[in-house]
């Protein structure tokens, strides 16, 4: 795993607790149309 993979994947887990706060989950980040909206 290289460096970038490495930062890739701690933002992802910083944007996955922000757009969960947000009621959106990482489908909807990554660019798919469908997402979830939760309670």
């Amino acid at each position: 795993m290289n460096e970038n993979e490495q930062i890739k994947g701690r933002l992802n887990k910083m944007n996955r607790r922000i757009f969960k706060k947000c009621g959106i989950t990482k489908d909807r980040q990554m660019g798919m149309l469908k997402y979830h909206i939760t309670d």
